[in-house]
């Protein structure tokens, strides 16, 4: 019993904000779109992207590229007026569940054959708030499965090294389990009297 009280005081709360990607399929020399699932728990908000000041940490999808597929720039639903208690200011941010659309897109290699499977991997970068704190900025890893239909090389692509493949900023962020909470006040311009 105290082992597994000890496990769950070590393990945190549950994070504010989790991140899904449903697999795509392509063909070769067409396009698709992936949907980036970003679910952000009750009393939790994120700011949009854009953001309403250029201050605060919106959320960003980073997906790499992955030859065949190619990675487009990713669509932010529109954010939500978000006013803080005190503020004069209206902060755009997200709540509940949001989806990020990827533009995807593959190479087209000629003969058809047996369909590739093909590893993105990306993260996603938030800052989680409530009302009263603003939690440590985050970054969740991302990984999204893309099935090139017909390809030639029927070759499963996760298999294949990562060499030659661009650095990533994911590849240095690291998932904060217990982020550590500052005073929203300490950031916020506008804000007048007690949380």
């Amino acid at each position: 019993m105290s082992a597994l009280l000890a496990a769950l005081v070590l393990a945190g709360p549950p994070a504010p904000v989790s991140v899904e990607a449903p697999d795509v399929r392509v063909a070769p020399g067409g396009m698709a779109e992936a949907r980036v699932i970003v679910r952000i728990r009750p009393g939790f908000h994120v700011q949009a992207n854009p953001a309403a000041e250029e201050f605060l940490v919106p959320l960003t999808v980073e997906l790499l590229e992955r030859p065949p597929v190619r990675v487009g720039l990713p669509v932010y639903p529109a954010g939500q007026p978000h006013r803080l208690r005190g503020a004069t200011r209206d902060l755009l941010t997200y709540e509940g569940e949001v989806t990020v659309r990827v533009p995807l897109s593959a190479e087209s290699d000629g003969e058809r054959g047996p369909d590739d499977v093909i590893a993105l991997s990306g993260c996603l970068r938030y800052q989680a708030c409530n009302d009263r704190v603003c939690l440590r900025p985050s970054t969740a890893p991302l990984r999204l499965i893309v099935r090139v239909r017909g390809s030639t090389s029927g070759v499963r692509a996760e298999r294949m090294p990562l060499a030659g493949q661009p650095r990533s900023s994911c590849e240095q962020a690291r998932v904060s389990r217990l982020p550590q909470a500052f005073s929203s006040r300490a950031r916020s311009p506008g804000l007048e009297g007690p949380p």
